[in-house]
């Protein structure tokens, strides 16, 4: 329930030799109500990003530069929780509390209104190069705030990235306001919702005498081609910047509106400046139905083979063979060899929607879970337990959706095993191996 707090970024004495658990612990402070780097003054602790080396100097600056445009929405959330609302950031299972899952996924939090937030904590795999952090999405439609590809929600899913990239999801039919060059920007994610931006001079007490503004951003869907934005302000400040929206998720070749233009930027459509008032409507026409843009495609395919540092020979080889890897990634069969078990499990996660993920609870339970969104008949999970001469077994064969498994201390203390198949390309063996007849003390409590 302490949603105001912050972390001395860099750790407060001993030193800190991990550069990139520093660009982590970075970008964790970014997403957290209060950023600071701090220490107990120890002249030779310099946490200071300009002062690493370059590769993690420019990831913290870049997160540096994210915290100062999204200010406008942590202000807006400070503005709530001054009210009696929510803290700005809180556990999944403050909006989730009749999700069982929402108990089991440390790591990952509600940050403000719209936005889920899962840093990467654990270093980058010496093989993918990439960081792992395995996240559960609530029901709804979640997108991620870089790049506005789509999740469906109600599930577990792995996202992978670089040093620069930091797990990000806002909640459908969002819209999040920051500040860009002194303009405010709206940045609008598919669905129906209504958005906040509270805003006041920020210097003195001025707002408890009414000089503030409160504007609301609705947006619905009049049909199948039609997306109409509504904006209205009340209060008394009048220093209220030029609006642009971006729109981040919608997948079309074309849109036009009369009130204002739209020109592409990568996968997003941003709007011409709008001359703030009282009400503002913009009315967006689609030709064709928006689509939901993957987080899978080609593209990504090449870009982790390239993450991968594989062979360039069987890189060409890949590229001439005219296959499409993407689409079917059963087709790298002929190269297996060329690739570690760690990058297969990677590529058939991001391909799939499938994979599995073990660990241990703070409460000494270990905790399993699997997903296979698209209930893949070749990705099969085996749990099994051996005690005394019983034999207690789970096997999904691709039937389900995904999974989860709490396995109780005593009993995983005693052995459990799991057995992961991915598309018979690769095999993923953990758990423990502590199985055969159980404590007598443990016996006895039960």
């Amino acid at each position: 329930g302490f949603g105001w707090w912050s972390h001395d970024i860099g750790g407060f004495c001993d030193g800190f030799p991990d550069d990139e658990l520093y660009v982590r612990w970075v970008q964790f402070g970014v997403l957290s109500p209060i950023f600071r780097f701090h220490n107990c003054g120890d002249p030779t602790l310099d946490y200071r990003p300009w002062c690493k080396e370059e590769k993690y100097r420019s990831a913290s600056l870049a997160a540096l530069r994210f915290r100062s445009t999204i200010v406008p929405y942590l202000y807006t959330a400070a503005h709530t929780n001054h009210l009696g609302g929510v803290p700005p950031c809180v556990p999944m299972y403050f909006g989730c509390p009749d999700h069982e899952e929402a108990y089991h996924c440390p790591g990952q939090y509600l940050f403000g209104p719209s936005l889920l937030a899962a840093p990467f904590t654990t270093p980058a795999h010496p093989e993918t190069g990439l960081a792992e952090k395995v996240v559960w999405l609530p029901p709804g439609d979640w997108y991620r705030f870089d790049s506005g590809a789509f999740y469906e929600g109600g599930r577990w899913t792995a996202v992978h990235g670089s040093l620069e990239e930091t797990p990000l999801f806002a909640r459908g039919g969002s819209a999040v306001p920051r500040d860009a060059d002194n303009v405010t920007e709206w940045i609008v994610f598919p669905g129906n919702g209504e958005s906040e931006l509270y805003e006041d001079n920020g210097t003195d007490m001025a707002h408890d005498n009414g000089e503030f503004r409160l504007t609301r951003c609705t947006q619905g869907r009049e049909d199948e081609k039609t997306l109409r934005l509504q904006f209205r302000s009340e209060g008394r400040f009048d220093n209220q910047k030029p609006i642009r929206i971006r729109l981040r998720g919608f997948e079309v070749p074309s849109l036009h509106s009369e009130e204002v233009e739209f020109h592409r930027e990568g996968s997003a459509w941003v709007s011409s400046l709008i001359v703030p008032s009282t009400g503002e409507d913009v009315i967006c026409h689609f030709d064709d139905p928006p689509q939901a843009l993957s987080h899978w495609s080609p593209e990504r395919f090449w870009l982790l083979i390239r993450t991968f540092d594989l062979n360039c020979h069987v890189v060409r080889q890949m590229k001439e063979s005219g296959s499409s890897f993407a689409e079917e990634i059963q087709r790298i069969a002929p190269y297996r060899l060329e690739f570690t078990e760690a990058q297969t499990q990677l590529l058939v996660q991001e391909a799939t929607g499938c994979g599995i993920s073990w660990r241990k609870e703070s409460s000494g339970q270990d905790f399993v879970v699997w997903w296979n969104h698209g209930k893949n008949p070749a990705f099969t999970v085996r749990l099994s337990r051996c005690e005394w001469l019983a034999y207690h077994e789970i096997f999904d064969r691709g039937d389900t959706p995904g999974q989860f498994y709490i396995i109780p201390h005593e009993e995983a203390m005693r052995g459990w095993k799991f057995r992961a198949n991915f598309l018979d390309l690769s095999w993923l063996e953990g758990g423990n191996d502590k199985t055969g007849r159980r404590e007598r003390d443990v016996a006895r409590r039960r």
